[in-house]
This record gives C-alpha cells, sequence and structure tokens, in this order.
C-alpha cells in the first residue's frame, strides 16, 4: 500500500459539531485502478463519509453510488433535518472542490471576522466540536499584524463522549516572544504542550482527536467508542494517558 490515511483537515468557524467522519485525507478517483483500493473504498467510498451540524443546519457527504468507482462526492445541505427540502445540493468527483464547497457552507451558516483571513485547516473527526476558534493562517501579506491575532484563546474544542476540552493558545499572548501551548483538560487534570512550530502542535492535536473519539459504523447506524493511549505532556515530562 502506498497510502497513509489521515483526517481531513477543513476550516471549521466556532460552532460545529461533526457528528460523524470517515473523511480523510484519500482522493477516491486517485484509486479507480490500483489494485490494492478496495480497502479505500470500504473505508471511504460510501453513503456516510461526514456529517458536522451547528443549530437546525446539517451538512452531508457522500459518495453515490456506493462504492462505484463511476460515482460521485455529493454534498447536501439540510434545515431542520428536512431532508424533502434541501437547502443545498452539490457534486463532484473532484475533491478539492469539495473541500472548498464544504468550507464554504461552514462560514456561510457560521460566518466569523476578520473575513480577510482564513481559518487554519483543522483535523476533522468524529464526536469533536469547535466551540470557538479564532485560530487564523497568517500569510505573509498579514505577517505584521500576527502578533494581533496570537492570543491566549486562539481555539476551544470539546469531546462530550469523553468529558475532555482542548484548548490553544499562545503565551505570553501578542509576544513576540511566545509559544503555542496545547492544554487536554481531563479528569480534573490539565496537561499541555508547547511548541513555537504550529505544524508540531496541529499534529499532536490530531493524535489527540484519534485517540478520544467514537467510530461510526455506517452498517448498524451506531457509534463505537474508540479507546487508545495518548501521550501528553505535564509539567513538561512526557506521560501516556489511557483512553476510557
Amino acid at each position: 500500500m502506498d497510502y497513509e490515511i489521515r483526517p481531513q483537515r477543513l476550516r471549521i468557524p466556532s460552532g460545529w459539531n461533526i457528528y460523524y467522519s470517515n473523511f480523510s485525507n484519500i482522493n477516491l478517483k486517485d484509486y479507480i485502478n490500483k489494485p490494492d483500493n478496495n480497502n479505500i473504498w470500504l473505508f471511504e467510498g460510501n453513503e456516510d463519509i461526514f456529517q458536522i451540524s451547528k443549530d437546525d443546519i446539517l451538512i452531508d457527504l457522500g459518495w453515490y453510488p456506493m462504492y462505484d468507482p463511476d460515482g460521485t462526492y455529493i454534498i447536501e445541505v439540510v434545515k431542520n433535518l428536512n431532508w424533502f427540502k434541501l437547502e443545498d445540493r452539490f457534486k463532484s468527483q473532484d475533491k478539492d472542490k469539495i473541500v472548498e464547497k464544504i468550507e464554504n457552507y461552514l462560514v456561510h451558516y457560521a460566518p466569523y471576522r476578520p473575513t480577510k483571513l482564513k481559518l487554519e485547516p483543522l483535523p476533522a473527526w468524529i464526536g469533536w466540536e469547535v466551540t470557538y476558534n479564532r485560530f487564523f493562517e497568517i500569510e505573509e501579506e498579514h505577517k505584521n499584524a500576527a502578533l494581533f491575532y496570537l492570543s491566549d484563546k486562539l481555539l476551544a474544542l470539546q469531546n462530550n463522549y469523553h468529558k475532555i476540552k482542548v484548548e490553544l493558545g499562545w503565551f505570553p499572548k501578542h509576544s513576540p516572544y511566545g509559544v503555542y501551548r496545547l492544554s487536554v483538560f481531563l479528569a480534573e487534570q490539565e496537561w499541555w504542550f508547547d511548541s513555537l512550530d504550529k505544524e508540531e502542535i496541529i499534529d499532536h492535536l490530531e493524535e489527540i482527536m484519534l485517540s478520544y473519539n467514537y467510530i461510526h459504523n455506517p452498517a448498524s447506524g451506531f457509534c463505537t467508542k474508540q479507546k487508545h493511549e495518548l501521550n501528553l505532556s505535564i509539567d513538561g515530562i512526557r506521560r501516556v494517558v489511557s483512553g476510557y
């Protein structure tokens, strides 16, 4: 196998809850004619790829017909669970267009400011709610204002299944000598990880999200609790915390 399955990264504004997800970095069209494509199609080539909700809006992504290489991605936007009268529908075999369209829907139904800055793409995985997001992707043209956006409250996630909260901030806030701090609140304890490397922070966030999640089973319609062990830091010391 020449692929590694990782969660798809999306720019998700505050307030969205990831109901379920098999949405990965894999582009289904890249594996149509490859001999090892069966596992790929079983994992992601189905009608239940991704679903995210906020208030009365639900965004659903699937591949139709299921497991069919001649099929296509379809996004459906539903209000008040009225599947007979869709808010919008979009289909494409182009994975990049699908990601862009989902992100456009997320912003449309949960606008944020400033609109000139894009949110940082984050791992989108089942069971996690983005309760607060001001974690922006700072491009070269906005470098001079970067410290203004580097506050001690950049991102907050929570997983109600496992009663775990994750927060990201820059400490000291607005300081050119600060660092990113990723904090995990679990069982009345705070664990944290400090780094200047944004990608390292996001990779660590992905590790946390994958360690505490529910796996959706499309066949049964139920979610199965996922158990892993997670390496975190407390007082700067790496320790192992067991999922429960």
